[in-house]
């Protein structure tokens, strides 16, 4: 799971989605500090796939965060299914 905060959130969605074909969703917070508001990504993507994700998002914004996270198991379209007992 990767999180990435970024001024140019919109520019890295859709470089995400075009070149690494994955989806997107935008989680809408503010700065504590500046209180500035700000469109947050939320994506997830495989080990194969991380860096050509960093490289998507630093071509497009030097300044951005971007927070990796392990996810144990993602159930849902183009992941795993969830499995019934």
């Amino acid at each position: 799971m990767v999180i990435i905060i970024s001024d140019r959130s919109d520019s890295i969605a859709k470089g995400i989605m075009d070149k690494i074909k994955r989806g997107v969703t935008f989680l809408y917070g503010r700065g504590a500090f500046s209180g500035k508001r700000k469109k947050v990504l939320l994506t997830i993507v495989n080990n194969y796939q991380i860096k050509r994700l960093e490289e998507v998002v630093f071509s497009i914004d030097l300044d951005a965060f971007f927070i990796t996270d392990s996810t144990f198991n993602v159930i849902g379209k183009g992941f795993s299914r969830r499995k019934m007992y």
